[in-house]
Parts: C-alpha cells; sequence; structure tokens
C-alpha cells in the first residue's frame, strides 16, 4: 500500500466522528485540517456509525489523504478498509486477531490496541506494523519512548507497567467525564420545549457555516421567522398557548426545509433557519412555501381556531472577516432589517 511499518509517518492523527460531530465538524472537515497542518497518517475511529456511512466517509477521506500522499487506517474494520482502498486497519483487543486480519488483507498496515507493556509484548509477536502507542518495527522488538524493551531492567519494566495502568484509569475516568460533557451537551444546545437548537448553539452553527463558506457549493443564508402576535397570544390565552403555537409554527418550518438545513431558535418568538439554496430567489421561495405550510395547518386553542402573524426575513451569509454578513451578529442584524421592511411593506 505504499506505507511499511518503519515508514509510518510520526504525526498520527485521530479522526474521532463522535467527538468531531460535539465540536460541529464533519469528518471530512477534521481531515482537510489536520492534513493542512502537516499530519500524514489518520485513524478513522467511528464506533457508532453505519456500515454505509463509515464506507462512504472512508472513501472519501483516503481520496483526499492520497491526493497528499497521507495514509488512512480504519478502526475495527477490515473489511471497510480493504473496501475503501485505506492503507491499513487499526484493531482493538476484541476484534479480529492481528494473524487473521493479515491473511484477509496481507499488504495493509495492521495495528494493535496495547495498553501495557505486556500486551505490547504480546501483541508485538502476531506481527502488528503498529501497536498502539508502543512501535512495532522488528517482529520481536518492542520500544517504549525510544528505549528497546530487552534493555530494560525488571524493576524499570515494572514502573513503566504501573505507569501505564495508572494511564489507563486516567483514560476511562476520562472517558466517563466525556460521555456526562456529552450528555450536558446535548441538555444545553437544544431548546427547552422545541425540537431545535437552542439560540448559543444555533448561533455556532451560524459561525462555522461562515467559515466554511467559501468552501460550499451553495453559499448559505439565514432564514429568520417571526411569531409576530407570539405575545399577543401569550396575553389573551396564556404562556401554554403561545408555546404550543410556536411548536405549530415549528413543524410548518420543518416541513419546507431540506435534511440538511439546520433549524435553531433566536429569541422568544423567533425561529431560524440556516438554508443551502441556490440564488435569492430559491430563498425568497422559502417565504412562499411557509405561508401555505402555515396556511394548511390551522392552529387552534382548544376549539378556537387562531392566525398566526408570521414574517421572514433572510440574509446571505459571507465568508471573510469584514463587511456585511462575515459575522454572526451583523447576518441576525441583516435577516432581521430584512423582516422588519418587509413588515413595513405590507398592504
Amino acid at each position: 500500500m505504499g506505507f511499511g511499518s518503519s515508514r509510518i509517518p510520526p504525526l498520527h492523527a485521530i479522526l474521532d466522528a463522535d467527538v468531531a460531530a460535539r465540536a460541529g465538524w464533519t469528518l471530512i472537515d477534521l481531515a482537510e485540517a489536520v492534513l493542512g497542518g502537516g499530519a500524514r497518517f489518520l485513524q478513522i475511529r467511528a464506533k457508532q456509525a453505519s456500515s454505509a456511512w463509515l464506507l462512504d466517509t472512508s472513501l472519501a477521506l483516503v481520496a483526499r489523504a492520497q491526493a497528499v500522499g497521507a495514509a488512512v487506517v480504519v478502526n475495527d474494520r477490515a473489511d471497510i478498509a480493504r473496501l475503501s482502498g485505506a492503507h491499513g486497519v487499526h484493531l482493538g483487543q476484541d476484534d479480529l486477531p492481528v494473524e487473521v486480519a493479515r491473511r484477509l488483507a496481507p499488504e495493509h498496515l495492521i495495528g494493535a490496541s496495547t495498553h501495557s507493556l505486556r500486551d505490547a509484548q504480546i501483541a508485538v509477536i502476531s506481527g502488528p506494523s503498529f501497536a498502539g502507542e508502543v512501535a512495532a518495527g522488528l517482529p520481536t522488538a518492542v520500544t517504549i519512548a525510544g528505549l528497546s524493551a530487552d534493555k530494560l531492567s525488571p524493576e524499570t519494566e515494572r514502573v513503566i507497567e504501573n505507569l501505564l495502568a495508572d494511564l489507563g484509569r486516567l483514560r476511562g475516568e476520562l472517558d466517563v467525564a466525556r460521555r456526562r460533557l456529552a450528555q450536558l451537551e446535548q441538555v444545553v444546545d437544544h431548546h427547552p420545549f422545541l425540537p431545535i437548537l437552542s439560540r448559543e448553539a444555533f448561533r455556532r452553527q451560524i459561525a462555522h457555516a461562515q467559515e466554511r463558506a467559501d468552501r460550499l457549493p451553495v453559499a448559505p443564508s439565514l432564514f429568520l421567522v417571526s411569531l409576530l402576535n407570539g405575545d399577543a397570544i401569550r396575553r389573551e390565552f396564556g404562556i401554554a398557548a403561545r408555546d404550543k403555537a410556536l411548536v405549530h409554527l415549528c413543524a410548518a418550518l420543518r416541513a419546507i426545509l431540506q435534511s440538511d438545513d439546520i433549524l435553531g431558535s433566536l429569541t422568544g418568538n423567533d425561529l431560524a433557519a440556516l438554508v443551502f439554496v441556490a440564488a435569492d430567489a430559491g430563498v425568497r421561495a422559502r417565504h412562499g412555501a411557509l405561508v401555505q405550510a402555515v396556511a394548511e395547518r390551522p392552529f387552534f386553542w382548544g376549539e378556537r381556531r387562531l392566525e398566526l402573524n408570521v414574517a421572514c426575513g433572510f440574509a446571505a451569509l459571507a465568508p471573510g472577516s469584514a463587511g456585511p454578513g462575515t459575522d454572526v451578529e451583523s447576518v441576525i442584524a441583516a435577516a432581521d432589517a430584512d423582516l422588519t421592511a418587509g413588515i413595513r411593506d405590507r398592504p
């Protein structure tokens, strides 16, 4: 495959799909970033991904890596590694044995996870190309931090094994903390009662879309939707009625959005979406579709039908660091100004 175990690049970047998603990155964007930073060895980790997604993503990453002479290995899945043209597979303690994977893919790099010196000594017998954080060069040699294991005293080996055991325990505690943090982020990033992103999470999505605007095939636009009579509904019928009206409006908005559009909240009565459609006419068409969707979905509070007074505004996101549409506040202000102008122009 072009990379022998003695020529594995020194900078090894692990692309974790779950970690990337929590940070608002796709694995493709993350790979481009680390390749741009000089990494030439990428390891794909996506334990929760479907086989179809993992194969598609691996194919895309292999193509990008090959363009700059980088290697790609896939965690756990020797079949995906082989089908995608990846350079190798990295196997955990519960995955295929190294020798079995070697029969399936004799020309591929085969990595093995190790958590102690003893694990590394056992793993290296089966001939992996690399073993966790412990390099496997020759079939009978193990090195730790550049030191040959056969030159270490028994006392030094025991100290290292204890340190590695402590490291394993700390990693376990860190994994628990990360899972807890992910749960808290899920709570913070979602609206209290609407199935959409919270204000801060949506603002982060706007900023991320602006950063990538010059690399996207279609420049995103901010689509602002305001329930103008939300406060009037609250005063006459109560908070529960206003909240249900927002749920109703959210459902109408979702009905006109594409699967890759992003829906969120900005203020109490204002919803917003990042939409990916070509040209201003395409964005404006969403307004007509929303008006129709609201009209076709009458809102009832009890037995009484209530009219929802809805206004929309738009603003294109532009890449760069100056000018309209190039920061979160300015693009929200531009969409709000467009919304306000539309209200003034109503007959």
